[in-house]
């Protein structure tokens, strides 16, 4: 990710997937966050789409969260 445009590419390409609640890039941290519903998107389809987007997928650090 080289420049602010990339982020909002991202940001955009992937929170538009059904499913996917938020995206959100740390352009200092070279770093994208989603928020997703397991139950309506894997995690390899928002790989897929950063791919095809013309970005790497770097290895993530999955966190469940639940809502109270």
């Amino acid at each position: 990710m080289s420049c602010t445009n990339c982020a909002r590419t991202i940001e955009k390409g992937v929170g538009e997937l059904p499913g996917v609640v938020a995206a959100e890039v740390n352009f200092a941290l070279e770093q994208l966050t989603v928020r997703y519903h397991p139950d309506q998107i894997e995690l390899e389809e928002i790989r897929r789409r950063i791919r095809d987007l013309g970005f790497r997928a770097g290895r993530s650090d999955e966190t469940e969260t639940g809502e109270l």
